[in-house]
């Protein structure tokens, strides 16, 4: 298994508010092989330990996404993933705590996310959550869970990929606490089996 982090190599706005104390999180790529990513799953920002590390998907939701996946690295079948967000900072409220990113701000910030999707060419996109399921796709009124389990094709810079959202690792940690491969709950199930449809792409 190989690790390799890709930089930002793309400017950011002038009139984003987080220029000068942004977190500029890096794409991880896990590969097992040479061949091109399986699936690239993204979120929506930094929590406290990745504004920390400078790393995405390192605090606790991160800690259940990446044990679910090594789960079925050993369970299911070896493939390769990249783990990203569609804003590199860290949101926060007046009170200094964690938020969702606005549409202005993922707006601002998603070309980003479109320049590490160019270069990797993914076979399909994962959005984890409503709110990273928003940066490419307009679902309306519609829930999480009304919209996830479900392809729907988009198109980033004249390319086609598919788009599967899922559950944010944070509603299955609020959920469960933590996951405990033996012991798959209903949500779990519901996860591993919207990775496996995506494998099957």
């Amino acid at each position: 298994m190989e690790k390799t982090f890709l930089n930002l190599e793309k400017e950011c706005p002038a009139k984003c508010q987080y220029i000068y104390n942004c977190d500029r999180l890096p794409t991880e790529v896990i590969k097992h092989n040479d061949k091109q990513i399986d699936i690239l799953f993204y979120g929506i920002g930094s929590g406290v330990r990745e504004s920390e590390l400078k790393q995405a998907f390192v605090g606790p939701a991160g800690c259940y996404l990446r044990s679910v996946i090594k789960h079925l690295w050993d369970t299911y079948k070896i493939f390769n993933i990249a783990l990203t967000n569609n804003v590199r900072n860290h949101p926060l409220d007046s009170n200094n705590r964690n938020r969702e990113p606005t549409l202005d701000e993922i707006s601002l910030c998603k070309h980003h996310l479109e320049h590490d999707i160019d270069r990797l060419k993914p076979k399909v996109i994962i959005p984890l959550g409503r709110c990273a399921a928003s940066t490419f796709y307009n679902f309306g009124d519609l829930g999480i869970g009304k919209i996830r389990g479900s392809i729907y094709p988009i198109r980033i810079n004249d390319v086609k990929y598919q788009y599967l959202p899922t559950y944010h690792p944070s509603f299955l940690l609020r959920t469960y606490g933590k996951f405990i491969p033996a012991n798959n709950q209903s949500f779990d199930i519901k996860f591993i089996d919207d990775i496996k449809l995506a494998l099957s792409l």
